[in-house]
């Protein structure tokens, strides 16, 4: 498979599981990349230069989709930290890992 058909097939794979933008599936490597460890949605918006209220909306698209988890940070309940769950490490390992 040449590059461009992976990428094809990352994109029908994601389509797939209801991640729809390229923004979602940046939220989702970023977590996947981060080894299981919660991150600040802070650190998301750094990271992928949306603004918050973009990152909120994302963020609560893939908890409805059962990928991410939010919940309050423990040194400030105003921030919140996000993580992948099982289904969502699943489903970026399938994107990710698309088969010749």
């Amino acid at each position: 498979m040449n590059k461009t058909q992976t990428l094809l097939a990352q994109t029908t794979i994601a389509q797939s599981k209801g991640i729809t933008t390229s923004s979602q599936l940046q939220v989702m490597l970023r977590l996947f990349n981060s080894e299981g460890k919660e991150l600040p949605m802070k650190t998301i918006v750094k990271a992928s230069k949306l603004s918050p209220p973009a990152i909120t909306g994302i963020a609560t698209k893939l908890k409805e989709l059962g990928y991410i988890r939010i919940k309050p940070s423990l040194g400030d309940k105003r921030s919140r930290t996000i993580y992948l769950t099982y289904q969502g490490r699943w489903a970026v390992d399938n994107i990710i890992n698309v088969e010749d």
